[in-house]
């Protein structure tokens, strides 16, 4: 089981991490991308495209299921051109309802 590290944002010095990421959805290593605020949209694309990595981006987030917060973080998301799989039915946009729409939409998939 891997951690899941809410609210850690990369600093500039972390570019190879957001990099990775990339690498990581881009190969179907991760399931699932929760994204909580349009800046961490913004910085992932920004990273991409400063390493000339974009559509590599936008190909791994096609293949990850992509979580929003919310309306407005969807909105970012899809202003990139990446499809919003999850966002939190109730209009309550924080943690919690998204963790519990990530859990929902992955019930039954995880074997503990």
């Amino acid at each position: 089981m891997d951690a899941i590290v809410p609210y850690v944002y990369a600093s500039q010095a972390d570019d190879q991490a957001v990099l990775a990421i990339i690498e990581q959805m881009a190969a179907g290593e991760i399931d699932a991308a929760a994204f909580t605020s349009s800046p961490q949209v913004r910085r992932l694309f920004h990273v991409a495209a400063k390493a000339g990595r974009s559509q590599e981006a936008r190909q791994g987030l096609s293949r990850t299921r992509v979580a929003a917060v919310g309306p407005v973080v969807a909105a970012e998301l899809a202003a990139f051109g990446v499809r919003v799989d999850i966002v939190p039915a109730d209009e309550t946009y924080f943690m919690k309802p998204l963790v519990r729409a990530l859990s929902e939409a992955f019930a039954g998939r995880i074997k503990i």
